[in-house]
């Protein structure tokens, strides 16, 4: 199978794979695990609903019984299951509710109940409002019948007699106190007592009022909510069990099924994984971030891009011959090793390497120009570490240079390569082969120079150089080991003026500075063949 249709069945199995992963995933969402929660407040509602359901009952009862003075308690109560049912009606019975048409008919056939019963409460306290005003007015009406007759007497004292029975007995002997109020109202109008009549029509609403309250007091307690909020609280736990009873075999099919993926997943990932990162080694993963493209495989002749970058080129020196002392498997163990050093601090300081030019390194640091020199710096403190015990030590020259490049794929369609293109790079080339003018292991643009936090490093401004293939002349720095800025910019300055007897005479007493050393010679060479008159300090370097 070729490589493409390869990709394309690895594409297929994967986007099969995601519909099953997202099929058993809704599952799980829909058999999830009950909140914890929720739970613990649908426990409480149920059980809060059947205390208050049970107060409720009792308060009634008592408020009836006792003609207490006002239902604020038995409001509370109402209020309270109310709060609680509207909470379970809110969404707390949640997914249980949704998934299980019992608890939902249990939940409704509740909900109905504690309406009618909220619904008897109100009809039940207007008739005890009725029946306090009546009561409360009574025994003062009582007390106004005053009379020495016997017989308004006797009426005043079996009507209170009566009434006291009937409220003692909750209305038990409603037909002798009618009767009673019947004759009661006969006798106060024959006798002519007024005060006796009003107190007989006060006793008389009492009596009308009673049965009605005993009636909505009665159908009240009739209504089984008891008996409901039981059957929602098994119902609840029923729907509980099976739900976490369902919940447990989708986990566990979801759990099988993963693995399955997963191997699959693992195995698909693994090619192609290995396939990118191969081709990682042969095309950077950062260039093709800068080309916009997330693998090599979205790559097409003539992506490109231009931006600034931070150059850098590196370099063995006296490699040919140190290969002509070598074996093939000598020579390739040794690049291996001298590039993988290499490399280290390169991508430490966020570059990355684009080519390799036979023993050359070319990087680029999309960043700052600081990482470009500190990455100079790390190669060749890797390089020292790589000498050491080595009988024939490596020698490079690093240069670095900042500007405008282009970044971009080239060549036939079916053979590419990613590269760049610019005149920056031609400078970074040539800054390298100056390192073996100056004897100077980096060399630094003005460029790059400019570029660069002042308070990090000290540069030396070593000379301003023309180099072949650029047209403008640059500065050029280097990091001297030693601090010899000072005698160093004298002895510059008397080069510039075309004083080079003393200039070799300053260079020269500059020690252990191999580029002074280089400038001493220089100067030798321009005092027994000076430059031109138009001369102004610039080196022509005429070499690659």
């Amino acid at each position: 199978m070729t490589p493409g249709r390869t990709l394309r069945a690895q594409l297929v199995f994967m986007s099969a794979a995601a519909l099953v992963v997202t099929v058993l995933t809704y599952s799980v969402v829909v058999f999830r695990d009950i909140d914890t929660e929720k739970d613990l407040l649908v426990r409480n509602d149920l059980r809060e609903l059947t205390t208050l359901n049970a107060r409720l009952d009792s308060d009634i009862l008592e408020a009836r019984d006792a003609l207490r003075p006002n239902y604020d308690d038995v409001a509370d109560t109402a209020k309270g299951i109310q709060a609680a049912v509207q909470a379970l009606d809110a969404g707390r019975l949640g997914q249980l509710r949704a998934a299980n048409s019992k608890i939902d008919e249990a939940f409704r056939a509740l909900y109905d109940q504690l309406a009618r019963k909220v619904g008897l409460l109100d009809d039940i306290k207007f008739r005890h409002a009725v029946a306090m005003n009546s009561s409360r007015f009574f025994p003062m009406a009582l007390s106004d019948v005053k009379s020495t007759n016997p017989s308004i007497l006797r009426d005043r004292l079996d009507l209170e007699t009566g009434i006291l029975n009937y409220m003692l007995t909750a209305g038990a002997n409603q037909e002798a106190l009618d009767a009673l109020i019947k004759q009661l109202k006969t006798d106060a109008a024959a006798l002519g007592n007024e005060e006796l009549q009003i107190a007989v029509r006060h006793a008389a609403k009492l009596a009308a009022v009673f049965p009605a309250l005993n009636h909505d007091t009665q159908a009240l307690l009739e209504i089984p909510t008891g008996a409901s909020i039981a059957a929602l609280k098994n119902e609840y736990n029923r729907g509980r069990t099976a739900h976490e009873e369902q919940a447990h075999w989708v986990r566990l099919a979801l759990a099988l099924t993963s693995i399955v993926l997963l191997v699959s997943f693992a195995f698909v990932i693994r090619q192609i994984w290995r396939t990118n990162a191969s081709a990682q080694r042969f095309v950077p993963i950062e260039l093709l971030n800068i080309l916009g493209r997330s693998s090599l495989a979205e790559v097409k002749r003539g992506d490109a891009v231009a931006l600034e970058m931070h150059i850098l080129f590196a370099d063995i020196r006296r490699f040919s011959e140190r290969m002509e002392k070598s074996s093939p498997a000598e020579a390739f163990a040794f690049m291996n090793e001298y590039l993988a050093a290499m490399g280290a601090p390169i991508a430490q300081f966020h570059g990355f390497i684009t080519e390799y030019r036979g023993d050359g390194i070319f990087a680029l640091f999309p960043g700052k120009a600081d990482d470009a020199v500190a990455a100079a710096q790390g190669m060749l403190k890797a390089l020292a570490q790589l000498n050491q015990g080595r009988a024939a030590p490596v020698e490079i020259g690093v240069g670095v240079h900042s500007g405008g490049v282009m970044l971009g794929t080239f060549g036939a369609t079916e053979r590419l390569n990613a590269g760049v293109i610019s005149v920056a790079v031609v400078m970074a080339a040539r800054l390298e082969g100056l390192t073996k003018q100056y004897k100077a292991p980096l060399l630094v643009s003005e460029t790059t120079y400019q570029r660069l936090t002042p308070e990090k490093l000290r540069l030396r401004q070593v000379d301003q150089v023309q180099v072949l293939g650029v047209s403008n002349p640059t500065f050029i720095y280097d990091v001297p080991a030693a601090d010899v800025h000072a005698a160093y910019d004298e002895a510059m300055a008397l080069y510039r003026a075309r004083q080079f007897e003393s200039a070799r005479a300053k260079f020269e007493r500059i020690a252990d500075d191999p580029v002074s050393a280089s400038l001493a010679k220089r100067c030798a060479s321009y005092q027994a063949a000076p430059p031109p008159p138009q001369w102004q300090g610039v080196f022509e370097a005429n070499e690659k």
